[in-house]
């Protein structure tokens, strides 16, 4: 059964017009610069419950700038954190790194222009400055004019400076020296990025942008030195040089990640830490026996966080831990290879799309971790098809024997009446083979037979996923925000997440038509008209909207638990109570 919280597509949607608008009016005088996160608390606050989050309103500066933090009396200075991930990846660039695994490792190296502020998450997604200390939007919003902050240093000693911004932004919209930055198609709205003086930045884009700011907070959007790039595009791979909370010490590749405590830090009195160390456990089991016996303080992001029963586990045995589960804008996609093999017919993909029940997926799978969903993958739901459109759909309501009927005879016309063999390209995690347990039983109802070709996530799997070396997979696709112009990013030509290679000149057209306009309630209904186009051309399934769970050790105190994956990767807060 699909949940449905107290949330009007159109009021979120209205609420983000408002205030596009106002961005618009005559600008105010700068707000306060925006300073770190609050100061901690005794210990993060516990998530009692996942919440479904509002999409995030662009403002023409930070609304209401958090004061200047007092630090804690009982925050204690000193310690290494370790936190394990299931990869530490292939770079420390961020502009090269998409996978939700892997950014954490670096992101607290880092600055962006915008961040969360993190003293009101979970129940408050809040757009704040980070580097940028306020800004504004004009001309539609299609202007944007952001104003930097004094006295930040690259760990290197050098200065901050809006050169360093506009040298980013360019690097990543027109990448060369070999570079492969995954958010150009995100940033490829951006028609010019100047620095008129040291503090300004004037963004200008081809069409109305009112999610920008939101993209920017995003990991592959943090700032990068322009000094340093403009030597050697690849520098930052394996010695990143960043303004953040931590400076990087050491890379021992497949073993760890360290980072030191950045004393010059420009937001004070952050970091508490001495340092920050990620560590590579391949196998679940032991990156939970890492945790369970102080190994460890600090789970993975993603898909490596905790399974659900793990987190029952936790519960009776370290009652203190500090457990979460929170949302994404990820949506867990059964992907089917549109250039070549049999999923370049419509009519094997349409039988697909009969077969599949995302709710015993979710059910059996995923042990409830998930949500049911649409191709929106929107769990704000302000951008999803209204419920009567959801319950035509069989992947949602379920299939019913005439659905099932139906994909056999789809099947027979395209020539498989006899059946279908095809492989599976499956990525070597427990989730991912207990989902693929799930589908290939369904898929076997209608004649189609898999086999598990396993890869080692992410070094194998991804590249063989983005190359197109599959007949069908399933993974999860991550929109930088929860607006159209990143939520039809998978299924639109070029665009980062497009697994499938699907390419359809209708649905590319209701793409750039809503683009190019504020109107709420007219990007609403051409989202819908994509929508029942990718229903009836079916080039992917969706599956679910991924549900995730994180824990932290009792001993770690004054980080603050996301709501929304990337809402709060930052570690500067962190402290230990012994």
């Amino acid at each position: 059964m699909r949940v449905h919280w107290p949330q009007s597509p159109v009021v979120a949607s209205i609420a983000t017009l408002t205030l596009l608008l106002a961005a618009c009016a005559p600008a105010a005088s700068p707000a306060p610069a925006p300073a770190a996160p609050a100061a901690p608390a005794a210990a993060p606050t516990p998530t009692p419950a996942i919440l479904r989050p509002v999409p995030i309103a662009p403002t023409p500066a930070p609304a209401a700038a958090p004061a200047t933090p007092t630090p804690s009396s009982a925050a204690r200075r000193g310690g290494v954190l370790v936190a394990y991930t299931t990869d530490l990846g292939r770079t420390l660039d961020p502009a090269q790194e998409s996978s939700a695994v892997n950014q954490p490792v670096f992101t607290s190296a880092f600055n962006r222009l915008t961040r969360i502020d993190a003293s009101r998450l979970p129940r408050e997604r809040v757009l704040i400055g980070d580097l940028a200390e306020s800004w504004e939007a004009k001309a539609g919003g299609t202007e944007w004019t952001f104003k930097l902050r004094n006295g930040v240093a690259w760990s290197d000693g050098k200065p901050f400076s809006s050169a360093d911004v506009k040298a980013t932004l360019d690097r990543i919209m027109k990448p060369s020296g070999g570079i492969q930055p995954t958010f150009t198609s995100v940033l490829k709205v951006i028609s010019s990025v100047d620095a008129p003086d040291a503090r300004t930045v004037v963004i200008k884009t081809s069409k109305p942008a009112p999610w920008l700011g939101e993209v920017l907070m995003q990991p592959p959007a943090s700032i990068v030195p322009a000094h340093i790039v403009a030597a050697d595009q690849k520098a930052l791979e394996n010695k990143p040089v960043g303004t953040g909370a931590f400076v990087f010490k050491d890379w021992r590749k497949g073993v760890s990640v360290e980072w030191t405590r950045n004393d010059n830090y420009w937001n004070k009195p952050y970091p508490y830490l001495d340092g920050v160390k990620w560590v590579e456990i391949k196998e679940a089991s032991t990156q939970f026996a890492a945790f369970r016996t102080g190994r460890v303080h600090f789970t993975g992001f993603a898909t490596r966080g905790l399974e659900v029963s793990e987190t029952r586990t936790l519960k009776k045995e370290m009652p203190d831990a500090h457990v979460s589960e929170y949302s994404s804008t990820s949506i867990w996609i059964l992907w089917m290879n549109n250039k070549s093999g049999p999923f370049k017919d419509l009519r094997v993909r349409q039988a697909v799309a009969r077969a599949v029940n995302q709710k015993e997926v979710i059910d059996i799978a995923l042990e409830g971790a998930g949500f049911q969903s649409d191709y929106s993958g929107d769990i704000s739901l302000a951008w999803a098809l209204p419920k009567a459109e959801q319950d035509k759909i069989a992947a949602i309501r379920g299939p019913s024997d005439k659905d099932i009927a139906e994909a056999k005879a789809l099947m027979k016309d395209a020539g498989y009446g006899n059946g279908l063999a095809v492989n599976w390209l499956l990525a070597d995690r427990p989730v991912y083979a207990s989902r693929y347990a799930v589908l290939s039983d369904q898929l076997n109802k209608i004649g189609i037979k898999t086999t598990a070709k396993t890869a080692a996530y992410p070094s194998e799997y991804v590249p063989a996923l983005r190359d197109g070396k599959f007949d069908i997979s399933d993974s999860a696709a991550v929109a930088a925000m929860y607006d159209p112009s990143a939520l039809l990013d998978p299924w639109m030509k070029g665009g980062l997440e497009n697994r499938s290679g699907f390419d359809d000149a209708r649905i590319a057209e209701l793409f750039d038509k809503q683009g190019s306009i504020t109107d709420p309630v007219e990007r609403k209904k051409l989202m819908d008209q994509a929508q029942l186009r990718l229903w009836e051309q079916a080039p992917s399934v969706p599956i679910s909207i991924a549900k995730y769970y994180l824990a932290l050790r009792p001993e770690v105190q004054g980080w603050t638990h996301p709501g929304v994956l990337r809402d709060n990767y930052m570690m500067e807060t962190i402290w230990f109570k012994q």
